[in-house]
């Protein structure tokens, strides 16, 4: 790539982090990464979802792993901090989705 180019894309990647929506991704994503509570829930998950996979042939435990992996699940993603975080990440997807099609075009 060519120095000037590469020159305007990081001057143009550090103006983006400046930008609130991005700042707030960044932090919520620390707070999650950082969050014990959640990152119990997660390996509580992890574990339903091994069992849900070792119990394939078991239909009541299949059952009961998946009944307890969706309620789980549910409980994590209406979080506070996840469900914030997911709302903010559709907002940088969708500014980095029409930046991209803006250089195709």
């Amino acid at each position: 790539m060519q120095p000037k180019i590469k020159a305007l894309i990081d001057k143009f990647s550090l103006s983006l982090l400046e930008e609130p929506v991005f700042k707030e991704y960044f932090a919520l994503q620390k707070q999650i990464e950082r969050s014990k509570e959640l990152k119990e829930m997660n390996a509580q998950l992890n574990d339903l979802k091994q069992r849900i996979t070792k119990n394939l042939l078991n239909e009541t435990e299949h059952q009961i792993a998946k009944d307890a992996y969706e309620l789980g699940l549910k409980d994590y993603l209406s979080h506070p901090l996840v469900h914030n975080f997911m709302i903010v990440e559709q907002e940088v997807e969708e500014i980095l989705y029409y930046l991209k099609k803006g250089i195709e075009s």
